[in-house]
């Protein structure tokens, strides 16, 4: 039977337990930051569960990627985009980046601004952010001594919607 190589689909809890084991190291850094005393398994699984629309990025049968959106309100303009990524993901960058691009569009269908943090010292990260259309806005915050930026991705024109 016929296994394609990668496989894109809505996440389920079970992902994030799956995606704890192979998380890469600045992603799993990160998360030590942003939710300290976590467990990181547990973040994930929440993550998902708590997400308004969540996806994952499978390739060659383990976890790649997760990535989803949370809302204050399902009328707010805005919501709080995130993405963590597996050991795998270096295997399929372009896909990787053609998919994220995708489904960041349909995530602004939805919301005209998403937005959240990266901790600074993760380099790829900002370069992914502002690769997939996002900007760095400056703004800054601290998460037990180290440095978050402030990041967003915005609907161009939306108003014309």
């Amino acid at each position: 039977m016929f296994q394609p190589d990668l496989v894109f689909r809505a996440a389920q809890a079970a992902d994030g337990r799956s995606l704890a084991r192979v998380l890469r190291k600045n992603d799993r850094r990160e998360l030590a930051c942003s939710h300290a005393g976590q467990e990181i398994a547990d973040c994930l699984e929440r993550f998902i569960c708590e997400s308004y629309q969540s996806v994952c990025l499978i390739y060659r049968g383990e976890v790649a990627a997760l990535a989803g959106i949370c809302v204050q309100t399902m009328l707010s303009p805005s919501a709080c985009v995130w993405l963590l990524t597996g050991r795998n993901i270096e295997r399929c960058p372009f896909s990787f980046v053609r998919l994220a691009k995708r489904q960041l569009r349909r995530w602004l269908d939805l919301y005209p601004v998403l937005e959240n943090e990266f901790d600074s010292r993760y380099c790829a990260a900002g370069k992914l952010i502002v690769r997939l259309g996002g900007e760095i806005t400056g703004r800054k915050t601290q998460h037990h001594g180290i440095c978050f930026l402030h990041f967003v991705f915005r609907r161009s024109k939306w108003e014309e919607l």
